[in-house]
């Protein structure tokens, strides 16, 4: 029954942007082990239009509320600044922090591939993220927003040496350029088809 109720929520998903919206699987793994990958809640938007972006995400949040998937609605906004510290060290504490916040729900990161800018800072940020998304009970839900192209380059920093991850992908059509979930990227960051 959970099965249905997931795609359930995704349909509502779909149907919300008028079916605008492509769903699928974006998986980030080694090369030949995706059947591995361990799937998760979490979300990758990719679209230009920040509103548009952000309006996925908040809808994400109900549908897997209204499924019984996560306890509460309730979604936080950050950006890479918010995640940011004067020192290194301190930022992966207000990671933490921001992560606290809101579980139960749903933590949104606008433009993830930002933090990459920040050298020691950013990276130790970026780690972090990856290794509490690959957790199996990992909470609150992260969704990663912002354009296909830097999305894409971001997908690229998941850790090689990390047990292989499944993100759920949104793709808002009109709204930035398509991702194609068969390329293969360096670190062996791949795609196959979604729910159906």
């Amino acid at each position: 029954m959970a099965s249905k109720e997931k795609k359930s929520a995704w349909g509502k998903l779909r149907s919300y942007f008028g079916g605008s919206a492509e769903a699928e699987k974006k998986v980030a793994v080694e090369e030949g082990v995706a059947e591995d990958a361990q799937e998760t809640k979490h979300l990758v938007i990719t679209g230009e239009l920040r509103d548009r972006v952000a309006g996925a995400a908040k809808q994400y949040a109900k549908q897997l509320h209204e499924a019984g998937d996560i306890p509460t609605e309730e979604m936080r906004v950050v950006g890479y600044r918010d995640l940011l510290s004067e020192y290194v060290g301190q930022s992966i504490t207000k990671l933490h922090d921001k992560l606290d916040s809101v579980k139960g729900g749903i933590l949104f990161i606008e433009e993830p591939y930002r933090l990459t800018d920040f050298n020691d800072w950013g990276d130790e940020v970026v780690e972090e993220l990856w290794r509490v998304m690959a957790k199996e009970d990992a909470d609150p839900v992260i969704v990663l927003g912002g354009r296909a192209d830097k999305i894409q380059e971001f997908l690229q920093t998941y850790p090689e040496d990390m047990k292989p991850l499944a993100l759920n992908h949104i793709s808002l059509k009109g709204a930035g350029v398509a991702a194609d979930p068969r390329k293969k990227y360096k670190n062996g960051t791949t795609g196959s088809t979604g729910p159906k």
